[in-house]
């Protein structure tokens, strides 16, 4: 009887002792390459001491709520009822949230992590020696975490091997993995880590444009082809024109409202940026009033 009462006593000290250990040491496969993406070479390892910035996406608490939100306050025919009860009797009200767009605040809390999220990936940061003061919460929900970890540390937070590659179109040097593995617990409650294994580079995104000085043989879609139904014809392949456009987002039968207050931005991305000399050459033509700045 003292036999199995003392084989009792070592199981649970066995099953108390250093359960972090192992349950930060029990790494499973997040992502992996099989062979090094196409335009991309093989360089050298990268140093262990040298330092970068680790991001870590949580898994976004409410992401289907924000969704339903975003497609509710977006469609001008959104309409839902909803059933009061005061004082024992029904009512039944129309809800239309269309344009009443979320704050700031509103849409920080649906994209939040669970506390549990948080919790999980904050001992598993305490596992490895990351200090509290290291840890940047660099998104308004808290779903983005950023760390300033070496090539050593980062590779044994994720079980894997850091080496520099090589982009001969864009001469571009990156340091990357073919493969990243994360505790089997942290699967649930992270979405992504970078870098790691994506290996798109800003240069190689950039548009690539034609510049065509003779349009003479260029012509636009006539109104008729720019009936509602209409599929964008071959040419909006090469020459994108005012009706391509129009095709291709559905707003052939778009009738100017409130162009009083109504403002449109323009944007620009991978430092590439509209001609303003364009844009008042086509706002001259269309419905926009030309921005005066």
């Amino acid at each position: 009887m003292l036999f199995y009462f003392a084989l009792l006593i070592t199981l649970v000290q066995l099953c108390a002792a250093k359960p972090v250990s192992r349950r930060w040491n029990d790494l499973t496969e997040k992502h992996a390459w099989d062979e090094i993406p196409r335009g991309w070479v093989y360089e050298s390892p990268a140093p262990a001491n040298l330092s970068f910035n680790m991001h870590i996406g949580l898994k976004q608490d409410k992401i289907v709520d924000l969704i339903a939100s975003l497609m509710e306050t977006s469609d001008p025919g959104h309409s839902r009822y909803v059933i009061f009860t005061p004082y024992a009797s029904i009512i039944l009200m129309n809800l239309v949230r269309y344009g009443k767009h979320l704050t700031k605040a509103e849409a920080d809390a649906l994209v939040a992590p669970h506390p549990d999220s948080r919790e999980a990936v904050e001992s598993w940061f305490g596992y490895h020696g990351v200090k509290p003061e290291d840890i940047i919460h660099s998104s308004g929900g808290g779903d983005w975490i950023t760390l300033r970890v070496t090539v050593a540390q980062a590779e044994r937070m994720l079980g894997t091997k850091y080496n520099v590659y090589h982009h001969p179109a864009s001469s571009e040097r990156v340091v990357r993995t073919m493969s990243y593995s994360l505790p089997r617990d942290l699967h649930s409650h992270v979405e992504v880590v970078v870098p790691t294994t994506y290996f798109g580079t800003l240069r190689s995104m950039r548009s690539t444009h034609i510049v065509q000085s003779d349009f003479t043989d260029i012509k636009d879609i006539s109104d008729e082809q720019s009936s509602p139904s209409a599929i964008p014809p071959t040419s909006c392949n090469t020459v994108i024109t005012p009706s391509c456009l129009r095709i291709l987002y559905n707003t052939n039968n778009y009738v100017p409202a409130a162009t009083n207050v109504n403002k449109l931005g323009v944007a620009g991305y991978l430092n590439e940026y509209a001609n303003r000399a364009d844009l008042q050459v086509r706002f001259s033509i269309s419905v926009i009033t030309p921005i005066s700045s």
